[in-house]
């Protein structure tokens, strides 16, 4: 009896052990990664940084962490929320959860240098990350429920609301794996105005599953690495838009002026959408007769649906040589 007991001691003795070495190991890779970030210009601050969960969790909290970007960046952001937790199982150290409750406030800037600062309420952020024995991420799978935006400055954000969002990431063979799936997007009066006059501001839902070619890492030099010229595939995608229901797939590649290739979609009454597209204001009235030309040579397939082909050049979204929209 008195070996069993000394046995016992020495197996909790030992998993106290284990379990401090991964505390400190916690610590010191956030410490490490905050460092590393603030080299590169980020300005990262918080109001405390704790970690705990003996004997069966690894947990660290970041309370009210906020982190901006390097003054150098071309379009910069900052982001401060309310509190972050991260935890582990003992037993499983390389899968961690990431947890986010409460509100978060953002400010970044657009494309044409708009200005937007705004506070997410509520921001429901549940993150589950999957790491290398390096400590490298390889699989991230995220979850944001019930998002609404609101104006700090009076400007709002292209999208100001959206049920759900989910986003999984993994890599696959060399490459890197996306799956993307959103409902509910509520977008801004003035994002995609002419659109949004021909299908409403709401989009119902938005499925998409794409192919990173050559992004084999999810870790800063691999993200560096990945730059224009990779080939960007779409196996599938589909949007929901007031009944309006486009499914299909591209093939993109980056380029300095944006995205330059293809993207199929399998569409329903194609003429009822270009009539659509036409009350909009999107085509003059040549550019409607053009468009439904073409809309009848095209054939349908065993669904009964159309297939039609939108090209990315120079920046330009173009159908049957239209321009439809300037990124």
């Amino acid at each position: 009896m008195k070996k069993f007991f000394l046995g016992l001691l020495t197996i909790f003795v030992i998993f106290c052990i284990y379990w401090a070495a991964g505390r400190t190991l916690m610590i010191k890779t956030w410490d490490n990664e905050i460092k590393s970030f603030e080299s590169q210009g980020y300005d990262i601050d918080h109001k405390g940084l704790t970690a705990g969960g003996f004997p069966h969790l690894f947990r660290s909290t970041f309370m009210e962490p906020d982190i901006v970007s390097p003054r150098s960046t071309a379009k910069p952001w900052s982001i401060k929320a309310d509190k972050l937790i991260l935890k582990a199982s003992t037993f499983t150290p390389l899968s961690w959860t990431a947890n986010h409750r409460g509100k978060a406030r953002i400010d970044m800037r657009g494309p044409k240098g708009e200005r937007w600062l705004f506070d997410v309420r509520p921001m429901s952020l549940d993150l589950d990350l999957k790491a290398k024995t390096d400590g490298t991420v390889k699989a991230i799978n995220a979850d944001l429920s019930r998002a609404q935006i609101q104006a700090v400055i009076g400007t709002l954000p292209p999208i100001v609301g959206v049920d759900t969002a989910q986003l999984d990431i993994r890599s696959q063979e060399g490459d890197m794996r996306y799956e993307l799936s959103l409902t509910n997007i509520f977008l801004e009066k003035d994002t995609l105005a002419k659109w949004q006059t021909a299908f409403g501001p709401k989009i119902g839902v938005i499925d998409a599953v794409i192919l990173a070619k050559g992004q084999s890492s999810l870790s800063k030099e691999g993200l560096k690495s990945w730059k224009n010229g990779e080939n960007i595939i779409g196996e599938s995608w589909r949007v929901n838009w007031n009944e309006n229901i486009f499914t299909g797939d591209f093939d993109l590649t980056l380029t300095d002026t944006g995205f330059d290739g293809s993207l199929r979609a399998e569409v329903e009454n194609l003429p009822e959408i270009i009539d659509q597209f036409a009350r909009a204001g999107m085509f003059t009235q040549q550019q409607v007769s053009s468009l439904k030309i073409g809309a009848r040579l095209l054939p349908q397939n065993a669904n009964g649906r159309q297939e039609i082909t939108f090209n990315f050049r120079d920046g330009y979204l173009l159908l049957f040589g239209q321009r439809l929209y300037k990124f």
